[in-house]
């Protein structure tokens, strides 16, 4: 196995001459209840065992012999020879290939296993095993994932180097060798232990040669140390967070910026580890850290979440408004008698199931709105919990919801969040209408959560040409929160006279803004620089990445690297395979380099692979059309809207070719169904159609 500790304690925060595990058994000389706590508590388990070796003890009754199958694919799990064995059948090709199990991760509901493959990396296999109902299944479910997939268990996508060790470890580096695709991975501990949350101690500790605190961590510095875990985000050092570090000098979370991790209201669609989503909540910006609702040690609530407790320790009148909370009576507020519809949890976290068995609470405490179903499609907790108790009374339905729901919560505050959430889809659906920008404005406007302000100021981006739009964003720039001032700087960075913003940027406090301003200024950016050495760790870090590889491309561009950046574009199919969205990506890059004629036999190789990938056929037209060839181009896109009818940015364009071409009656007939297919839009197809009809008006 290619995992090294020795070397690392030296480097890292443990003396060459103490053990990790030594100094998590010395910690129990003092902190005996702690200690207890973390070994004893059915949940702190989860910390002590994220990760661990295989052993007879824990592992025997998976891997007595058991099988399963899938398909065409037959799993069986035994032991030989003192070693874990995974064997895997596939009938399709008639071949069997052997894996070694080494580690596991988690206690349950799930536990997966994780097996050893060449260049120091370890993969985690998809195969997991239920210790409640004694038996193996798969956590992708039905779902078919071909070898080369980003997220086949053999692909990055399931690398546990890359996505799972620093979280289930103490002490964890990479150590990620990009020229080779190797890593040479380094750790202190199997799972977290004491050091990883108290990586320096209080001056009076009787603890050797560690780093001694110069103060002790605040309330809000433990709950960033508990998000460098617990938050679905990019890093932007070589696993360089410390308790006590700001977590927005190492990490960038994941924001509704994009549509896919959320939905447009804030609720978890995709799985974002609990942080990401809560600093979107009103809680975190009263003041709310993890550390009041669970305990650090044991991971227990302090009163039972089931019968409201926890939650009233805030709302209930006896505690006067706690951080500014509201006081709330459960049978008043929920108009729900002694049942279900009155647990706040219900209504405010709602659980999604991940993984096949993983059941998870929504930290984002959303409220439940039936009208968001009806109008974009999001969905809300009362029509979940309806569905299911309701099925004998059909006349239960949304509409009823929406009634009863407009007639109890209809405040404005929710009637603001309400419009945020349309307006995000809006943007995220491409909508890109002056009435949309001002919607955008007026709510950043409203908006106090920084997490959402960033969120505003990123899909407002693309009217950053727009005198008042760029006023607002470089007033935004000047934030207290650095994920605020590093939306900005993004938002502003494509205008010309930016330069001199970017470069008071980049003595940014934050690394976060500091990074985002280095890789702005491209060319521009002095390479024997601080800042310059930051961000090259940051690129070098997540290559290991297609979005990584692709980023590291886009700057070698911006430095005037074109072969360079061509090539490393190109280097991301190594990283993953049957991706078309990847690959029409890619080949905008090789064009953007300057090998336009390249790009275009890329994407003519991209078609052959994907012949019913509309996006593929779509960027091939788009190709032509740069390229001067409009009957290509034309061809192209009249392929694109046969496989996706709907597409309007493709109807839209074939408009405009065949106008070129002098066919004016059929670009008519084009633009009138990119009218039809994305009405959002239908202004600015409108005033291409009276160009193309000679409607001065």
């Amino acid at each position: 196995m290619r995992l090294y500790i020795s070397s690392f304690l030296i480097a890292a925060f443990i003396p060459p001459t103490l053990h990790a595990k030594s100094i998590a058994m010395n910690c129990a000389e003092c902190h005996a209840h702690e200690t207890m706590l973390c070994l004893n508590s059915p949940k702190a388990l989860h910390h002590t065992y994220a990760n661990r070796y295989l052993s007879d003890a824990k592992d025997s009754k998976p891997f007595d012999g058991r099988t399963y199958a899938q398909g065409l694919q037959k799993y069986e799990f035994y032991k030989s020879e003192g070693s874990f064995i995974i064997s895997v059948e596939d009938k399709n090709t008639a071949s069997k290939k052997i894996y070694t199990a080494v580690m596991a991760l988690g206690v349950e509901p799930l536990v997966q296993y994780i097996v050893e493959r060449e260049r120091g990396a370890f993969q985690v296999f998809p195969i997991a095993y239920d210790p409640k109902s004694d038996e193996l299944f798969n956590v992708f479910g039905d779902e078919k994932r071909l070898e080369g997939e980003w997220g086949h268990w053999l692909a990055k996508g399931m690398n546990w180097n890359s996505n799972c060790a620093y979280c289930h470890m103490t002490g964890f580096y990479k150590n990620y060798d990009a020229k080779g695709d190797s890593y040479e991975s380094k750790f202190a501990m199997q799972g977290i232990s004491c050091l990883q949350c108290h990586q320096a101690l209080p001056k009076d500790c009787k603890q050797p040669n560690l780093p001694i605190l110069s103060k002790r961590p605040t309330k809000e510095m433990r709950m960033q140390s508990c998000a460098s875990c617990h938050s679905r985000r990019e890093q932007l050092d070589a696993d360089k967070f410390k308790v006590g570090d700001d977590y927005f000098n190492s990490f960038r979370p994941a924001l509704p910026t994009i549509s896919g991790a959320y939905y447009a209201d804030g609720k978890v669609k995709e799985e974002d580890f609990v942080f990401s989503s809560f600093m979107m909540c009103r809680q975190y910006i009263a003041g709310l850290t993890c550390t009041d609702c669970h305990d650090p040690h044991s991971l227990k609530t302090p009163r039972p979440a089931a019968n409201n407790e926890l939650c009233l320790m805030c709302h209930a009148p006896a505690a006067k408004n706690f951080k500014g909370a509201p006081t709330i009576v459960p049978n008043e507020h929920s108009f729900h008698g002694d049942n279900s519809g009155n647990l706040c949890v219900n209504c405010h976290m709602p659980k999604t199931t991940y993984m096949g068995r993983d059941e998870r609470f929504d930290h984002g405490f959303t409220s439940p709105d039936p009208v968001l179903t009806r109008e974009i499609g999001i969905p809300n907790a009362c029509s979940q919990c309806h569905q299911k108790i309701d099925s004998d009374k059909p006349e239960r339905d949304l509409d009823w919801l929406i009634e009863s729901f407009e007639k109890n919560y209809g405040t404005p505050r929710f009637l603001r969040k309400r419009a945020r959430s349309i307006a995000v889809y809006k943007a995220h659906s491409g909508e890109a209408s002056p009435a949309l920008k001002s919607e955008l404005m007026r709510l950043l406007e409203l908006e106090e959560n920084y997490a959402w302000q960033a969120t505003l100021i990123s899909l407002l981006s693309p009217w950053i040409a727009d005198n008042s739009v760029k006023e607002k964003i470089l007033k935004m720039a000047e934030s207290t929160s650095p994920l605020v001032r590093s939306a900005a700087i993004m938002a502003i960075s494509p205008l010309p006279d930016s330069l001199e913003i970017l470069g008071k940027s980049l003595s940014d406090p934050s690394k976060l803004v500091r990074i985002d301003s280095a890789f702005a200024l491209g060319g521009n950016l002095d390479t024997k620089s601080i800042q310059y050495s930051e961000l090259a760790e940051y690129l070098d870090f997540n290559s290991d990445r297609p979005l990584g590889l692709l980023k590291r491309a886009d700057f070698a561009l911006r430095e005037g690297r074109f072969r360079e950046a061509a090539d490393l574009a190109k280097s991301a199919l190594r990283l993953e395979s049957g991706n078309p969205a990847l690959e029409r990506e890619i080949a905008i890059m090789v064009f953007k380099a300057g090998f336009s004629e390249e790009a275009a036999n890329f994407l003519k190789d991209s078609r052959m692979r994907y012949p019913e990938s509309a996006e593929i056929a779509y960027a091939l037209a788009l190709m032509y059309g740069e390229l001067g060839d409009m009957e290509n181009t034309v061809k192209e896109l009249e392929s694109t809207i046969k496989l996706d009818p709907k597409f309007s940015r493709a109807w839209y364009n074939l408009s405009v070719a065949l106008f070129r071409m002098g066919k004016t009656d059929e670009a008519i007939k084009a633009i009138d169904k990119a009218i039809e297919t994305d009405p959002l839009n239908a202004n600015q197809y409108l005033n291409v159609r009276a160009y193309f009809t000679g409607d001065k008006k």
